[in-house]
């Protein structure tokens, strides 16, 4: 974890600025992700995530919907590659072609007792297991 500071704002007069840093930034992901970066695409969002929170959405339908509607679109589009021949691989075989799952770790801020989910990563793109 970088010890340096966070140079994508700064505060001023108690608003936040956005520096050079931080401009480049919201251009690269306005480019790869215009979708996710929309107010109203955000607002819509936010009241999803109010819905995961007080129990009423179910989390993992949400994430599996974001990644396959969203996500896997935009990086397509975009020509964002993912490494993937690295992963290890686990003993469950996908349900579609019986190949080996892959092990995708979690990132550490996901609270999780388990530390990677399950993913088909010969094609079957609707194969996700947490």
């Amino acid at each position: 974890m970088s010890t340096e500071p966070d140079q994508s704002h700064k505060v001023q007069q108690k608003s936040l600025v956005p520096t050079p840093v931080g401009m480049k930034v919201d251009e690269c992901l306005q480019q790869v992700f215009p979708l996710v970066l929309d107010t109203k695409f955000t607002a819509t969002m936010e009241a999803i995530l109010d819905k995961i929170v007080d129990g009423k959405q179910d989390w993992q339908q949400y994430l599996v919907k974001f990644n396959f509607d969203v996500f896997q679109p935009a990086l397509q589009s975009s020509g964002v590659q993912i490494v993937t021949n690295s992963l290890k691989k686990s003993e469950k075989p996908c349900p579609k072609c019986n190949n080996p799952l892959s092990e995708i770790p979690f990132r550490k801020v996901v609270q999780s007792p388990v530390k990677y989910f399950l993913k088909c990563m010969n094609g079957c793109e609707d194969v996700l297991f947490f």
